[in-house]
């Protein structure tokens, strides 16, 4: 009686125990565990089939004889490991070893029998067929997962940097839009104040004398609105050219401006065709309060109540085919069109 490695006792003229020389046959040392064992068997079984050596019928003889020394080692490891006998289920699921016909002689060399009936390591098969799914992973085509992230990054800093641009230009707007306005209110609280004191303030003079070549006439300002009061030159700035003009009248596509003395006094608008910036303000303080008005309302009323209208004459305002009509500059009638503006006028 001898001592294996592992402390176990050997049958006699033996170096190993029985579990130690069963795991040798499976390429395992002594402290492997049940899983692999297992693993073990399962692979050099699967590399030691029979149908791949349906060539040459030297090594499918040696592939079975190996295979039948590598099952006899792991059912003895298993009755070792499990003091009990493997239930009749595992001998039917086993696969049974193909055994093709004998196919024509073919000459191989003695090395290549040799190295066909050695088992692989254990551990290289393991590596192998753990192995093999990265490298199916690696070369499919896509981009690597780090240049994947950096390129996300990108994209999320740029979408970040337009989204800071949009907001700036889009407050930047608003601003200039704020301004404008300011400026539109302000050239209309200088016009009541023109209207209210009669007369508009003259502009200041420079003295000095004047440089021969140049021009003396100071440049026509620009008004937000065309109103009551302004000159043909003024207009004409804000406008451009007209379609047609004459002393009384200039016509921009369907829309018409009337004047008396070079000033304007009355329009007729055409907002669908050819809409022109008109503004008809009060010329006195008014109530603010009006909800509607009446026969005896004044014009600063209406225009208080029905804003700027689309037609503009001494005895008429219009808002769209809607009218009021004036005597001494006071309501005497009206016309509600229901097809467009509604007038806010109600009867005593």
């Amino acid at each position: 009686m001898g001592v294996c490695v592992c402390g176990e006792r050997t049958e006699e003229g033996g170096k190993l125990c029985e579990r130690c020389a069963s795991l040798q046959i499976l390429g395992l040392d002594a402290r492997a565990t049940h899983d692999e064992i297992r693993a073990a068997y399962r692979v050099l079984a699967k590399a030691l089939q029979g149908d791949q050596f349906q060539e040459d019928e030297t090594l499918r003889e040696a592939a079975a004889k190996k295979l039948k020394a590598i099952e006899a080692a792991y059912f003895s490891l298993h009755e070792i490991s499990s003091d009990a006998h493997l239930p009749q289920s595992f001998y039917s699921n086993r696969s049974p070893i193909v055994v093709a016909p004998p196919p024509p002689a073919v000459k191989t060399p003695a090395a290549k029998i040799a190295a066909a009936s050695a088992p692989p390591p254990v551990r290289e098969l393991f590596s192998s067929y753990a192995e093999a799914e990265p490298e199916e992973e690696e070369r499919r085509p896509g981009m690597p997962p780090m240049m994947r992230k950096i390129l996300i990054g990108i994209i999320v800093v740029c979408l970040a940097i337009i989204g800071i641009y949009l907001a700036s230009l889009i407050g930047c707007e608003r601003v200039n839009r704020g301004m404008h306005d300011l400026g539109n209110r302000s050239a209309a609280i200088a016009g009541l104040d023109d209207a209210k004191g009669g007369k508009a303030k003259p502009s200041p003079k420079k003295q000095g004398k004047p440089q021969p070549g140049k021009s003396q006439n100071a440049p026509t300002k620009i008004a937000p609105y065309i109103t009551v009061g302004l000159t043909m030159d003024e207009v004409l700035a804000i406008e451009g050219v007209p379609s047609s003009s004459s002393p009384n009248m200039l016509t921009f596509g369907t829309s018409e401006l009337y004047f008396k003395d070079s000033r304007v006094v009355g329009w007729k608008i055409d907002p669908s065709s050819s809409p022109l910036r008109v503004k008809l303000w009060p010329e006195s303080p008014v109530d603010t309060t009006l909800e509607y008005f009446t026969v005896g309302s004044s014009k600063n009323d209406v225009v208080t109540v029905q804003g700027t209208p689309t037609m503009l004459s001494e005895e008429k305002f219009a808002y769209g085919r809607s009218e009021v009509y004036f005597e001494n500059n006071r309501v005497v009638s009206w016309k509600n069109d229901p097809g467009s503006v509604q007038l806010r006028a109600k009867n005593r």
